[in-house]
């Protein structure tokens, strides 16, 4: 995780949230997609196209981008009077995306012999990987 505060992106669009410090494979912002449909159809969310959120900024200016021709312009987080934080909408929502993906990975990452066995015990593995991830919680 980079030690430099993250800032976030979520796409309406795509019904997805991203983090910008954590970097996938190719070296992109980390998007997971989000598919509660209900959570994306909230009323709160009407017209919004996306969100860049920075916790280091005070006051987020123009954070939240609405669609053309909808609202008239941008909007701060705290102008538009969200119900809950970013954190509490978006983050956890992510995190919980993250950890999957970890889980996976790490799950998927076994030394197999030629004949597909598997090459070390739960022990070695755990040894070289160290503890499957149980949980994860973005800064």
């Amino acid at each position: 995780m980079s030690s430099l505060a993250s800032s976030w992106r979520v796409d309406f669009g795509e019904k997805s949230v991203g983090c910008v410090a954590i970097l996938n494979h190719e070296g992109y912002p980390t998007f997971y997609p989000v598919g509660d449909d209900s959570f994306w159809s909230h009323p709160q969310f009407n017209d919004i196209h996306a969100i860049q959120w920075d916790p280091s900024l005070e006051n987020n200016e123009d954070c939240v981008e609405y669609h053309a021709y909808t609202f008239g312009r941008n909007r701060t987080w705290n102008e538009c009077n969200f119900s809950d934080s970013f954190r509490n909408l978006f983050i956890e929502k992510w995190d919980a995306a993250h950890l999957a993906q970890l889980q996976a990975d790490w799950d998927g990452d076994n030394v197999i012999n030629d004949d597909g066995s598997a090459a070390e015990s739960a022990e070695e593995k755990i040894a070289r990987l160290g503890a499957r991830p149980t949980s994860y919680t973005s800064p």
